[in-house]
């Protein structure tokens, strides 16, 4: 689950940027 939030942070850090 993890890597869920990760990818999810991850993800949103992108569309922020």
């Amino acid at each position: 689950m993890i890597l869920l939030i990760l990818a999810c942070i991850r993800f949103e850090k992108q569309i922020k940027w």
